[in-house]
């Protein structure tokens, strides 16, 4: 079995499509079908979209950080790598999970914030 969430072939190219980006990834642990990445702008104290939207994983690498996620982009080449670090801050505000590392995002996820919330905490702790 390539992958938790997958069966098949299906899995096992989403899987190998992920360790193009990261040689590390082992098993991917969560899935969100549609997620769109925005910023918040510290000037206009505003949410501005970004050009990073598609389907988000949450999955296990095989050496530190253990576990990240990525936004598969389908908009451009440019791909969301994040890994999930306790310095990673993160609040629940359906339908929006919002995150910080250096600056403020937040990702809109249609129905699954709250499991991938859930699924980031338990990597987090």
């Amino acid at each position: 079995s390539c992958s938790l969430l997958t069966s098949g072939q299906e899995g096992c190219f989403i899987l190998a499509a992920l360790q193009q980006l990261d040689p590390y990834i082992k098993k991917i642990m969560d899935v969100a079908s549609q997620v769109a990445l925005y910023n918040f702008n510290t000037n206009t104290n505003q949410w501005e979209k970004t050009e990073v939207e598609g389907t988000l994983f949450v999955y296990a690498r095989t050496v530190a950080p253990f576990h990240g996620f990525t936004i598969m982009n389908r908009l451009s080449m440019n791909n969301l790598m994040q890994p999930i670090t306790k310095e990673l801050d993160f609040k629940l505000q359906e339908p929006f999970l919002l995150y910080r590392i250096t600056g403020f995002f937040t990702m809109e996820c249609s129905s699954s914030c709250r499991l991938l919330a859930v699924g980031i905490h338990q990597q987090i702790n």
